[in-house]
Protein backbone atom coordinates (compact mmCIF):
# COMPACT_ATOMS: atom_id res chain seq x y z
CA UNK A 1 0.00 0.00 0.00
CA UNK A 2 1.39 3.38 -0.93
CA UNK A 3 2.12 5.84 1.86
CA UNK A 4 1.38 9.54 1.51
CA UNK A 5 5.09 10.09 0.94
CA UNK A 6 5.13 7.41 -1.75
CA UNK A 7 2.20 9.01 -3.56
CA UNK A 8 3.99 12.36 -3.43
CA UNK A 9 7.17 10.82 -4.86
CA UNK A 10 5.22 9.23 -7.71
CA UNK A 11 3.53 12.55 -8.49
CA UNK A 12 6.85 14.37 -8.50
CA UNK A 13 8.34 11.68 -10.74
CA UNK A 14 5.46 11.97 -13.22
CA UNK A 15 5.80 15.76 -13.24
CA UNK A 16 9.51 15.47 -13.90
CA UNK A 17 8.92 13.02 -16.76
CA UNK A 18 6.33 15.34 -18.30
CA UNK A 19 8.71 18.29 -18.00
CA UNK A 20 11.44 16.25 -19.68
CA UNK A 21 9.10 15.37 -22.56
CA UNK A 22 8.17 19.03 -23.05
CA UNK A 23 11.81 20.08 -22.85
CA UNK A 24 12.71 17.48 -25.47
CA UNK A 25 9.99 18.76 -27.78
CA UNK A 26 10.96 22.39 -27.34
CA UNK A 27 14.72 21.90 -27.82
CA UNK A 28 15.20 20.04 -31.07
CA UNK A 29 18.55 21.85 -31.22
CA UNK A 30 20.35 23.87 -28.57
CA UNK A 31 23.15 25.43 -30.62
CA UNK A 32 21.35 28.50 -31.95
CA UNK A 33 19.94 29.22 -35.36
CA UNK A 34 16.47 30.55 -36.18
CA UNK A 35 13.50 28.97 -34.42
CA UNK A 36 10.87 27.42 -36.67
CA UNK A 37 7.51 26.44 -35.19
CA UNK A 38 5.71 23.77 -37.23
CA UNK A 39 2.13 22.56 -37.13
CA UNK A 40 1.26 20.23 -40.02
CA UNK A 41 -0.82 17.13 -39.20
CA UNK A 42 0.77 14.05 -40.79
CA UNK A 43 0.58 10.27 -40.46
CA UNK A 44 3.83 10.40 -38.43
CA UNK A 45 4.06 10.97 -34.69
CA UNK A 46 4.96 14.55 -33.80
CA UNK A 47 8.41 13.69 -32.41
CA UNK A 48 9.29 11.58 -35.47
CA UNK A 49 8.13 14.40 -37.72
CA UNK A 50 10.19 16.91 -35.73
CA UNK A 51 13.30 14.72 -36.06
CA UNK A 52 12.71 14.40 -39.81
CA UNK A 53 12.57 18.18 -40.21
CA UNK A 54 15.51 18.78 -37.86
CA UNK A 55 17.69 16.38 -39.84
CA UNK A 56 16.70 18.11 -43.06
CA UNK A 57 17.44 21.57 -41.61
CA UNK A 58 20.40 21.08 -39.23
CA UNK A 59 21.01 24.82 -38.75
CA UNK A 60 17.42 25.45 -37.64
CA UNK A 61 15.81 24.97 -34.23
CA UNK A 62 12.72 23.01 -35.25
CA UNK A 63 9.79 22.71 -32.85
CA UNK A 64 6.86 20.64 -34.10
CA UNK A 65 3.46 20.69 -32.43
CA UNK A 66 0.91 17.90 -32.35
CA UNK A 67 -2.09 19.94 -31.19
CA UNK A 68 -3.53 23.14 -32.62
CA UNK A 69 -4.15 24.58 -29.16
CA UNK A 70 -0.48 24.22 -28.20
CA UNK A 71 0.69 25.67 -31.50
CA UNK A 72 -1.68 28.63 -31.21
CA UNK A 73 -0.54 29.53 -27.70
CA UNK A 74 3.13 29.14 -28.70
CA UNK A 75 2.89 31.99 -31.21
CA UNK A 76 3.17 34.41 -28.29
CA UNK A 77 6.82 33.28 -28.02
CA UNK A 78 7.55 35.06 -31.31
CA UNK A 79 9.37 32.35 -33.30
CA UNK A 80 11.53 33.40 -36.23
CA UNK A 81 9.27 31.50 -38.60
CA UNK A 82 6.06 29.49 -38.77
CA UNK A 83 5.39 26.55 -41.08
CA UNK A 84 1.74 25.51 -41.14
CA UNK A 85 -1.34 25.14 -43.33
CA UNK A 86 -2.39 28.16 -45.36
CA UNK A 87 -5.79 28.62 -43.65
CA UNK A 88 -4.05 28.77 -40.27
CA UNK A 89 -1.67 31.48 -41.50
CA UNK A 90 -4.64 33.38 -42.89
CA UNK A 91 -6.58 33.06 -39.64
CA UNK A 92 -3.58 34.41 -37.71
CA UNK A 93 -2.98 37.17 -40.28
CA UNK A 94 0.51 35.87 -41.08
CA UNK A 95 1.82 36.55 -44.57
CA UNK A 96 3.30 33.53 -46.42
CA UNK A 97 6.93 33.84 -47.54
CA UNK A 98 7.27 30.43 -49.21
CA UNK A 99 4.18 28.60 -50.48
CA UNK A 100 3.77 24.85 -50.88
CA UNK A 101 2.56 23.54 -54.23
CA UNK A 102 1.51 20.22 -55.72
CA UNK A 103 0.17 18.98 -59.05
CA UNK A 104 -3.15 20.71 -58.37
CA UNK A 105 -1.75 24.09 -57.31
CA UNK A 106 -1.61 25.43 -53.76
CA UNK A 107 -4.58 23.45 -52.43
CA UNK A 108 -4.69 19.86 -51.16
CA UNK A 109 -7.53 17.51 -52.01
CA UNK A 110 -9.52 16.07 -49.11
CA UNK A 111 -11.70 12.99 -48.81
CA UNK A 112 -14.62 11.71 -46.77
CA UNK A 113 -13.75 8.27 -45.41
CA UNK A 114 -16.61 6.10 -44.20
CA UNK A 115 -17.30 2.44 -43.38
CA UNK A 116 -19.34 0.19 -45.64
CA UNK A 117 -21.08 2.91 -47.59
CA UNK A 118 -20.18 6.24 -49.14
CA UNK A 119 -21.86 9.54 -48.29
CA UNK A 120 -22.63 12.58 -50.38
CA UNK A 121 -20.64 15.51 -48.95
CA UNK A 122 -23.58 17.90 -49.10
CA UNK A 123 -25.91 15.63 -47.12
CA UNK A 124 -23.69 14.02 -44.49
CA UNK A 125 -24.83 14.40 -40.90
CA UNK A 126 -21.61 14.12 -38.89
CA UNK A 127 -17.88 14.06 -39.55
CA UNK A 128 -14.66 13.65 -37.62
CA UNK A 129 -11.66 15.84 -38.38
CA UNK A 130 -8.25 16.77 -36.99
CA UNK A 131 -8.63 20.16 -35.31
CA UNK A 132 -6.51 22.72 -37.16
CA UNK A 133 -8.48 25.93 -36.48
CA UNK A 134 -10.45 25.62 -33.25
CA UNK A 135 -14.22 25.18 -32.89
CA UNK A 136 -15.55 28.02 -35.06
CA UNK A 137 -12.68 27.83 -37.52
CA UNK A 138 -13.36 24.15 -38.13
CA UNK A 139 -17.06 24.84 -38.72
CA UNK A 140 -16.15 27.29 -41.47
CA UNK A 141 -13.48 25.01 -42.95
CA UNK A 142 -15.77 21.96 -43.09
CA UNK A 143 -18.57 24.01 -44.62
CA UNK A 144 -16.19 25.15 -47.38
CA UNK A 145 -14.97 21.59 -47.96
CA UNK A 146 -18.38 19.93 -48.09
CA UNK A 147 -20.88 22.62 -48.95
CA UNK A 148 -22.75 21.55 -45.81
CA UNK A 149 -22.64 22.07 -42.03
CA UNK A 150 -22.60 18.65 -40.32
CA UNK A 151 -21.88 17.99 -36.67
CA UNK A 152 -18.10 17.94 -36.21
CA UNK A 153 -16.16 15.69 -33.85
CA UNK A 154 -12.73 17.28 -33.47
CA UNK A 155 -9.67 15.16 -32.63
CA UNK A 156 -6.08 16.13 -31.95
CA UNK A 157 -4.21 13.85 -34.36
CA UNK A 158 -4.61 11.70 -37.47
CA UNK A 159 -4.46 8.43 -35.49
CA UNK A 160 -7.60 9.49 -33.59
CA UNK A 161 -9.72 9.37 -36.75
CA UNK A 162 -10.00 5.59 -37.08
CA UNK A 163 -11.48 5.08 -33.58
CA UNK A 164 -14.30 7.45 -34.56
CA UNK A 165 -15.16 5.09 -37.41
CA UNK A 166 -14.67 1.92 -35.36
CA UNK A 167 -17.07 3.20 -32.71
CA UNK A 168 -19.49 4.62 -35.30
CA UNK A 169 -19.24 8.00 -33.57
CA UNK A 170 -19.58 9.81 -36.92
CA UNK A 171 -20.79 9.04 -40.43
CA UNK A 172 -17.34 9.68 -41.90
CA UNK A 173 -14.00 11.34 -41.21
CA UNK A 174 -12.27 14.06 -43.18
CA UNK A 175 -8.59 13.76 -44.13
CA UNK A 176 -6.22 14.73 -46.93
CA UNK A 177 -6.33 12.17 -49.75
CA UNK A 178 -2.62 11.46 -49.25
CA UNK A 179 -3.43 9.97 -45.81
CA UNK A 180 -6.03 7.51 -47.09
CA UNK A 181 -3.51 4.67 -47.79
CA UNK A 182 -2.08 5.00 -44.29
CA UNK A 183 -5.55 4.81 -42.71
CA UNK A 184 -6.45 1.81 -44.88
CA UNK A 185 -3.26 0.01 -43.86
CA UNK A 186 -4.01 0.51 -40.17
CA UNK A 187 -7.58 -0.77 -40.38
CA UNK A 188 -9.47 -3.87 -41.49
CA UNK A 189 -12.64 -1.84 -41.96
CA UNK A 190 -14.35 -1.62 -45.35
CA UNK A 191 -13.35 1.99 -45.92
CA UNK A 192 -15.15 3.95 -48.63
CA UNK A 193 -13.55 7.12 -49.99
CA UNK A 194 -15.40 10.11 -51.48
CA UNK A 195 -13.52 13.19 -52.67
CA UNK A 196 -14.79 16.48 -51.24
CA UNK A 197 -15.75 19.41 -53.52
CA UNK A 198 -13.29 21.75 -51.81
CA UNK A 199 -9.66 21.55 -50.72
CA UNK A 200 -7.39 23.02 -48.05
CA UNK A 201 -4.43 25.31 -48.64
CA UNK A 202 -1.08 23.52 -48.44
CA UNK A 203 1.59 24.27 -45.84
CA UNK A 204 3.40 27.58 -46.24
CA UNK A 205 6.25 29.30 -44.44
CA UNK A 206 5.82 32.70 -42.82
CA UNK A 207 9.08 34.40 -41.80
CA UNK A 208 8.51 36.54 -38.71
CA UNK A 209 11.90 38.11 -37.91
CA UNK A 210 15.06 39.26 -39.62
CA UNK A 211 16.87 36.32 -38.02
CA UNK A 212 14.37 34.05 -39.74
CA UNK A 213 15.34 35.10 -43.27
CA UNK A 214 17.46 31.93 -43.86
CA UNK A 215 14.39 29.79 -43.23
CA UNK A 216 13.07 30.49 -46.73
CA UNK A 217 16.20 28.97 -48.24
CA UNK A 218 16.00 25.96 -45.90
CA UNK A 219 12.37 25.22 -46.71
CA UNK A 220 12.88 25.57 -50.46
CA UNK A 221 15.68 22.99 -50.23
CA UNK A 222 13.64 20.34 -48.39
CA UNK A 223 13.89 16.94 -50.03
CA UNK A 224 11.01 15.31 -51.87
CA UNK A 225 10.65 12.79 -49.01
CA UNK A 226 10.20 15.48 -46.37
CA UNK A 227 8.02 17.70 -48.56
CA UNK A 228 5.68 14.88 -49.58
CA UNK A 229 5.05 14.04 -45.94
CA UNK A 230 3.29 17.42 -45.89
CA UNK A 231 1.58 16.95 -49.26
CA UNK A 232 3.97 19.31 -51.05
CA UNK A 233 5.90 18.58 -54.25
CA UNK A 234 7.65 21.96 -54.57
CA UNK A 235 8.07 25.24 -52.66
CA UNK A 236 7.75 28.63 -54.30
Amino acid sequence: MLTRRGVLQLALGASAALAADVAGLRTARADGGPRLFVFVPTAMGVLAFQRLLAQAMPTVQVVAFGRYRDFESSLAERPDGVLTLEPILRAKQLRPTVVGNNAFGTSERYALISVGQSFEPASIGSVGAVDILGRQGMKDLVANLLGASPRIERVTKVDDLLPLLQLASVDAVLAPERLVPSLQTKSQLDLQVTRTPGGVGLPSLSVQTVAGAPLAHNVRRLSALVSQEMGVTRWE
